[in-house]
């Protein structure tokens, strides 16, 4: 199976071009699936392509202005990590900065599309994609730098999420929680299976930097077990009608 995933990141990075991806969620997470790949591998395997991506748009110029443009700071950091190239280290810290200064929509978190364009045209909200987005960069940056204040905001994360976003009978994510309405959105039992899937990928890379016994590490463990029993409840289940249906 890593066979195939490396032969499945060779195949990309040769398809694309690196100064044409885009500065969103999707490639900030592709590149750091690739930086990934090289620790595993004990390679700079993608090294290269990632330093282009990342020199491409510091020359052009990229915002952070909600959690999925924040999202390119955990290439940047790896980056900057590998390299110690100082223009890593400023995408970093403005990433770093909006983390810290983003108003407060719902007790420690951040409006998910901030101050971007987007935000003009949907109610403030907290969606469960920030588990990922800027979830697991504050927990690593918070722990490996020493930032406090980073590391203190990450921490009371996974709670917030679960407290505002999880069904407590379901153990599903839903998508997003409307802070005007006081509601998740939508207010039916209706899961995001994407949403879950960034639960499931992202809450144990944010635990791999939580303190060993806290409080916080604990909770977190926990979601991301109920979180797993339901998504394999439901998968049973599928298999069961799709059995019969047959």
């Amino acid at each position: 199976m890593f066979e195939k995933i490396i032969e499945l990141a060779d195949a990309s990075i040769k398809r694309l071009d690196p100064v044409k991806v885009k500065w969103q969620w999707g490639e900030a997470l592709y590149t750091y699936a690739l930086t990934l790949l090289d620790k595993e591998l004990g390679e700079d395997r993608y090294l290269d392509f990632n330093r282009a991506y990342m020199d491409a748009h510091i020359a052009r110029g990229y915002r952070v202005d909600q959690s999925d443009t924040a999202a390119p700071a955990l290439t940047a950091y790896a980056l900057y990590l590998k390299t110690g190239d100082v223009r890593y280290k400023a995408v970093v810290d403005r990433v770093v900065d909006y983390m810290k200064t983003a108003p407060r929509i719902l007790d420690y978190m951040p409006n998910h599309l901030g101050s971007s364009p987007e935000s003009w045209f949907y109610p403030k909200s907290v969606w469960v994609d920030s588990v990922m987005m800027y979830g697991v960069f504050t927990s690593w940056y918070g722990r490996e730098s020493g930032d406090q204040e980073l590391y203190d905001f990450a921490r009371k994360q996974p709670a917030l999420f679960a407290r505002y976003l999880q069904d407590p009978d379901e153990k599903l994510f839903y998508h997003s929680y409307w802070v005007k309405k006081g509601c998740t959105y939508p207010k039916t039992k209706l899961f995001w299976g994407r949403g879950n899937g960034w639960v499931i990928a992202g809450l144990p890379k944010a635990i791999e930097n939580f303190p060993d016994g806290s409080e916080e590490k604990e909770r977190a463990i926990g979601i991301v077990r109920e979180t797993s029993a339901a998504l394999l409840c439901i998968g049973r289940i599928n298999t069961i009608f799709y059995s019969d249906k047959r």
